[in-house]
């Protein structure tokens, strides 16, 4: 239906270090995660890099009837750059 929504984020964190920093209702669901994550200044290793590569997905249903047969969701890169 027209009044929710999906959201996923990568990497996978604690449901505890998710506390507090997602905002249901709001179309920036993670902008508070954004907001906290840290960027590890050491990246060399693919362990590394992906734990600072944040991205997020959204998606609202469109089937009028709120009916869903399958969702995408497209991610979003999420890491604060540099200006």
């Amino acid at each position: 239906s027209p009044d929710k929504s999906y959201h996923a984020y990568y990497p996978y964190q604690n449901d505890s270090d998710m506390n507090g920093k997602v905002s249901p209702g709001d179309k920036d669901f993670f902008k508070l995660l954004v907001k906290a994550w840290s960027v590890k200044d050491n990246q060399r290793t693919y362990a590394q890099y992906t734990a600072s590569d944040l991205m997020t997905a959204r998606h609202v249903p469109a089937h009028p009837s709120g009916a869903c047969y399958e969702i995408y969701l497209y991610r979003k890169d999420r890491r604060p750059r540099d200006s």
